[in-house]
């Protein structure tokens, strides 16, 4: 049985029968890792261009270039859904990240908050996350993950086309699932920290237009398992 062809995003122009390089990280994943060698076949993907069966061609020791050869899937636009969480421990993060790009995210927001114990992100660390998730589960982009900002920054940059869910534990509005019937063009869902939304970021919270209050349940979850939860019940829940 043959295996299955790695994936490997390249954000790069993907044309029929022009050679590039791959990264030296990518290179080593390749040859490596898994053991492939010339004429044997990867597929590269990115927004722009889709999906490419490409042909491996070594160019010495360390530096590998692919030629790709068949054009397997066409671009497709992927719908606006962006989160917005509060940094967490690397590994608990790095979950976090990993799951929302398999739950579609398009937009990654990094918000702190009064009671966020971490302060800082990995940008970096987190970007190559994205994109090793992203190989993984089969899409063709990678979400955009914005730079890290204050809650007061991140809703001040909010426009009147997106629509914003806050998941507040123990909320009697209802439901995610109850709200995301009609999804507006923008939507994007808001979890906090381990500590939750001090009073002051609830009350700011619910005055602003363009936001819905929302429960996740009578539980209180830990912060990436709210995300998760998050993003499952506005995918599931029924469409006008």
């Amino acid at each position: 049985m043959s295996r299955k062809e790695p994936r490997l995003y390249v954000p790069q122009d993907l044309r029929q029968g022009v050679a590039l390089a791959l990264s030296s990280d990518q290179a080593h994943y390749v040859m490596t890792v898994m053991r492939l060698g010339p004429g044997d076949h990867v597929r590269l993907f990115c927004a722009e261009h889709g999906e490419w069966r490409a042909r491996i061609d070594p160019q010495g020791k360390k530096k590998v270039s692919v030629i790709p050869l068949d054009h397997l899937r066409a671009p497709q636009a992927r719908p606006f859904l962006g989160l917005a969480f509060t940094p967490l421990r690397p590994h608990r993060l790095s979950f976090l990240v990993e799951k929302a790009v398999e739950l579609g995210v398009s937009d990654l927001f990094p918000v702190l908050t009064k009671y966020t114990a971490v302060r800082h992100v990995n940008e970096d660390k987190l970007q190559a996350i994205a994109i090793e998730a992203a190989e993984q589960c089969d899409r063709l982009d990678v979400p955009t993950l914005h730079p890290l900002q204050d809650l007061g920054q991140f809703c001040a940059n909010l426009t009147p086309s997106h629509h914003l869910y806050f998941c507040h534990e123990r909320q009697e509005g209802g439901l995610l699932w109850d709200h995301a019937g009609n999804s507006p063009t923008f939507p994007l869902v808001l979890v906090g920290p381990e500590g939750g939304f001090d009073a002051q970021e609830v009350t700011f919270l619910k005055g602003l237009s363009g936001v819905t209050s929302v429960s996740l349940g009578p539980g209180v979850l830990r912060a990436e398992t709210a995300a998760l939860a998050a993003l499952s019940l506005f995918h599931g829940a029924p469409r006008a």
